[in-house]
């Protein structure tokens, strides 16, 4: 409805501006409310999809239909001062002009409402749609000829393919569309991304496709046996070396049952040995100010068409510079500017593209910067990122603080989400997933972007910053006083000044009491590994904030929980103990779970007042007075998430 509302009013300002010369001045204004109503049409048929999902769209949706249908209104005055105009020439044989007076009254009124849909279009891309296939414009032709050829495609044996271009083309954008395409299909086996960098060996990538590829319970199985046993979809994003392209080929020649394997280069050279090489073009002119119209608050003056011209068509060039304008009403000094720092940036052997990273970067608050440098901490063979788990690092690391105009009384983690949404909305995240109510779940980086940020913590390392460092066991690094140490493969390190420990996706069976020597450790990530239980000198560790065992089923505690006061998320798959746990000194403990129910004590569970989401294991236990239980639960006055599993009274204790 308000998408069929903008469409009549536009089409009506189109006939007036055929008899411009009969509207004394009033031409200009109504060829800007034509442009802002173009404009915001596409942001209101991508609404329009999503306002089943979101309520709040629907309401805006309905807001811009009632300001379209008033904007109506004074076209159709227009058009009556018109058509007088036009019968006062037949008539008279003079040219006639609308009187001023009500001129004035009507260019008050079309500015008014171009205020309102501005302030509309803004809102409008505040909400969290907005990002999600963002950066498609262009590609659907690309799109369709890539699915004709690697999902849809019948024949038998190993088909490959190569997307080529120059970085910043939306390469790994077209392919992580079709690989998204290919696990939805379900007509493969397994499928598999495989993100290449320019430091790893063929050796590393084997290394790499081998780990993804290989079922955990048949790890003695040689690669191309697997290969030769399934039908398989991989991807191997930015291969840079001929050597690189040679190993994985040499992998995958076999016979095979219809696998597909797709990879994605800036050099075209690699490509001419693949069996179909799909090259990809930069956007025109008119793609390109579609895309930007996405990505920025767009006033249509030459200053904007300037800045589109330095981005060469390159998509990532363009999201990131509109990025930098996306701020609501951004003046003419602020475009000025950043034409003027593009041009003065952009010299010698500076890529456009290079330029604008700068500048993106050099946009930022000083909070953001930190936080951006904590991007390159995530493995890069592992491109999505937990967006709670983000947030949660940043707070650890001490750098979540309120920005301007944002609430005091929210919590860190909704500050943190805040930091985010700046990110995304500026183009240097990209959401990659959603959950149901709308939360950013997961997101993804470029790699140019990734090597921006690990660059930028390098620089405030070398300036005697506080910036905080990441060690990964599988690199070598100088980072001797490292505050956070990201384990990406199996190793053994000890820093008295961590504050966050990550193991997660390890095959790491215990942790070592030493644990507790940590003291100012505040993030713990056991995701995903063997861990069976947790010391008790876990206690010790009096400023831990995140525990994080979720997809560990199984993990027995001793009864120090209650010790770890600085406590705000204990993520679970399911933890027990052998003794009812005290909780009542967990004041700050936000979430709680899955945990067995019955070592909970009701009466404690009263005193963690800051609770949000609790995840209980109940199972039928003579001893677990779940009337009680529940009465506890309804004096929680934060508690928004409870989640229940049920299962039956020998599923608490382990197998002997």
């Amino acid at each position: 409805m308000a998408e069929a509302a903008i469409l009549s009013a536009v089409r009506k300002m189109a006939d007036l501006l055929i008899d411009a010369n009969l509207l004394q001045g009033a031409e200009e204004q109504v060829k800007l409310l034509k442009d802002e109503l173009q404009s915001m049409q596409r942001f209101v048929r991508d609404a329009s999809e999503k306002q089943d999902i979101e309520e709040k769209i629907g309401e805006w949706l309905s807001y811009v239909a009632d300001v379209t249908h008033d904007a109506d209104d004074i076209i159709d005055a227009l058009f009556l001062k018109v058509e007088a105009a036009k019968r006062s020439i037949e008539s008279r044989g003079e040219l006639a002009y609308i009187p001023k007076h009500p001129y004035h009254l009507i260019a008050e009124q079309v500015e008014l409402f171009r205020s309102k849909l501005r302030d509309f279009s803004w809102r409008l891309r505040q909400l969290s749609p907005r990002q999600i296939d963002k950066q498609l414009v262009g590609i659907d032709e690309d799109v369709e000829i890539l699915l004709r050829k690697v999902i849809l495609d019948n024949s038998k044996g190993l088909s490959t393919t190569s997307i080529v271009g120059p970085v910043g083309i939306g390469k790994s954008t077209l392919a992580r569309r079709i690989y998204d395409r290919a696990v939805a299909a379900a007509r493969f086996d397994r499928c598999v991304w495989v993100a290449v960098s320019g430091e790893c060996t063929p050796k590393d990538v084997v290394k790499e496709l081998a780990l993804k590829l290989l079922d955990p319970k048949e790890e003695k199985k040689k690669l191309r046996r697997s290969l030769h046993d399934a039908r398989f979809f991989v991807v191997i994003d930015d291969v840079g070396q001929d050597a690189q392209w040679e190993s994985i080929a040499s992998v995958f020649a076999i016979e095979d049952k219809g696998s597909r394997l797709m990879l994605t280069s800036r050099n075209e050279d690699i490509g001419k040995s693949v069996g179909y090489v799909h090259k990809m073009k930069t956007l025109d002119l008119n793609k390109s100010w579609e895309l930007f119209t996405k990505k920025a608050f767009i006033d249509n003056n030459n200053n904007n068409r300037e800045i589109l011209k330095k981005c060469d068509g390159l998509p990532l060039a363009i999201a990131l510079v509109g990025g930098v304008l996306w701020e609501k009403n951004p003046s003419k000094r602020k475009w000025e500017k950043v034409l003027n720092d593009i041009n003065n940036t952009h010299l010698g052997s500076s890529t456009i593209l290079s330029t604008i990273l700068e500048l993106s970067y050099r946009d930022l608050a000083p909070q953001l910067k930190s936080c951006f440098c904590c991007l390159g901490f995530f493995n890069e063979h592992v491109p999505i990122i937990r967006a709670e788990k983000l947030v949660q690092v940043w707070i650890a690391q001490g750098l979540v603080v309120p920005l301007e105009g944002i609430d005091q009384e929210e919590t860190k983690e909704e500050i943190g989400m805040c930091y985010l949404d700046e990110l995304i909305n500026r183009n240097m995240v990209d959401i990659k997933d959603l959950s149901k109510d709308g939360r950013i779940k997961s997101c993804c980086i470029h790699r140019l972007i990734r090597e921006l940020s690990i660059t930028k913590a390098g620089n405030e390392r070398n300036n005697g910053s506080d910036q905080r460092f990441v060690y990964s066991s599988n690199c070598q690094h100088e980072h001797i006083n490292a505050h956070s140490l990201f384990f990406d493969g199996i190793g053994n390190s000890t820093f008295e000044l961590l504050k966050i420990l990550d193991f997660e996706n390890l095959p790491l069976k215990n942790l070592p009491e030493t644990i507790g020597l940590l003291t100012r450790l505040r993030y713990l990530g056991l995701r995903n590994t063997s861990i069976k239980s947790l010391p008790h000198s876990i206690g010790k560790l009096k400023n831990l904030e995140v525990l994080d065992i979720a997809r560990v089923y199984k993990v027995k505690v001793g009864d120090v929980i209650r010790e770890m006061e600085s406590l705000r998320h204990i993520h679970a798959g399911f933890f027990y103990s052998v003794d009812r746990l005290k909780t009542d000194t967990l004041k700050n403990l936000q979430t709680l779970g899955y945990i067995y129910a019955g070592n909970l004590i009701p009466e404690q569970v009263k005193k963690m007042r800051a609770l949000r989401k609790l995840s209980l294991f109940i199972t039928r236990d003579l001893g677990f007075k779940g009337s009680e239980f529940f009465r506890s639960l309804a004096t929680l006055e934060n508690l928004v998430c409870l989640e229940l599993k049920w299962g039956p009274p020998d599923s608490i204790q382990p197998s002997h």
